[in-house]
């Protein structure tokens, strides 16, 4: 699998996660069934912005040299669709503090962010991998697969995004999470499913 299909496989499960909050909201009539969606989309999305922004984008700020401008753009859209997230994790939980937005309306807005994001991430990794060896590209998927195995399941926007400082706060934060899934015996999506 190239480093493209892999990242684009991504993309597509949590298209179709946040898809599923649309229809199960529309058409079940459990209501905790739409919320266990969202919570699984939310978990996915986390994971995968945490693994992009620190096995992807290093990689394609040292070796792409008009990335930059591109790589703070969706590190940008990142930290939105963190704060989008967090609405919608603040809805399934029922925090009282919760933003004034209707969750319909936190998902909207969370799927025109994904769109963006899908658009210009995948157009920067095409970029990437004409400029990687098979080995690099090899030891860059590993590192995304570690990444995603790590990766926190909820979304942290206030957390510092400095490339020592945030990486190391946001690896804890992941392993407060993991800890957080298992005692409320939530699935994140790609994660291992426990018995009850």
């Amino acid at each position: 699998m190239s480093l493209l299909e892999m990242i684009s496989a991504s993309h597509d499960d949590a298209t179709q996660l946040v898809k599923l909050t649309f229809t199960e909201a529309a058409t079940s009539g459990d209501p905790r069934r739409a919320l266990r969606a969202a919570d699984t989309a939310v978990a996915a999305i986390s994971a995968h912005m945490y693994s992009v922004q620190t096995s992807i984008y290093p990689v394609a700020r040292r070796r792409l040299p008009d990335s930059r401008p591109r790589i703070a753009e969706l590190c940008a859209q990142g930290r939105e669709t963190s704060s989008v997230l967090r609405g919608i994790s603040q809805h399934i939980q029922g925090d009282v503090h919760r933003p004034g937005e209707s969750m319909g309306a936190l998902r909207e807005r969370l799927a025109e962010l994904e769109e963006q994001h899908i658009a210009a991430e995948d157009i920067l990794v095409a970029d990437l991998e004409k400029e990687l060896s098979p080995d690099e590209r090899r030891r860059l998927i590993m590192s995304f697969r570690r990444a995603m195995r790590r990766a926190p399941t909820r979304p942290h926007p206030y957390i510092p995004r400095s490339a020592v400082v945030g990486g190391l706060v946001l690896r804890l934060a992941g392993s407060w999470d993991h800890v957080l899934d298992t005692m409320d015996a939530r699935v994140a999506a790609g994660g291992r499913i426990r018995a009850p």
